[in-house]
């Protein structure tokens, strides 16, 4: 079976996305999974290497230290910022609904701002994976 190059993207933001949940806690032990999706997603991008460095340092507890009481929630935002840019580098576009697909994938509800932008997301993201599963399946 062979993955399209969407599917492979996507796959691999799946993984960085659960890097940058679990940085929240502790700095992530630099896993194969995280080298290898780090590195697909650098090959889809234009060739800069800096925001995945960034990220790799980020949750890998590497980056600059702070306060203890707060760099658990740093590491997170800085991750999920990283995130957005490397996806936007690989192609995608890293809008909320995107978010959210991620997070269903990896089977993590999705969380609601105080104005509810997580659940126009979720529905937005209900006919966005419809159309995705389409087009993976016709690949």
């Amino acid at each position: 079976m062979r993955l399209g190059h969407d599917r492979t993207i996507f796959l691999a933001l799946c993984v960085l996305d659960d890097a940058a949940e679990r940085c929240r806690r502790a700095p992530v032990a630099p896993t194969l999974a995280l080298r290898l999706a780090l590195a697909c997603l650098h090959a889809a991008s234009d060739g800069d290497r800096g925001m995945h460095d960034r990220f790799w340092r980020v949750v890998c507890g590497r980056d600059r230290p702070t306060a203890d009481h707060r760099r658990g929630q740093q590491r997170w935002n800085a991750a999920r910022g990283l995130m957005a840019h490397i996806a936007a580098r690989a192609g995608l576009k890293p809008t909320a609904a995107l978010f959210v697909r991620i997070g269903r994938a990896r089977r993590v509800p999705p969380r609601t701002g105080p104005a509810g932008v997580g659940r126009a997301a979720a529905a937005n993201a209900a006919e966005d994976d419809e159309r995705q599963r389409e087009r993976w399946c016709a690949i």
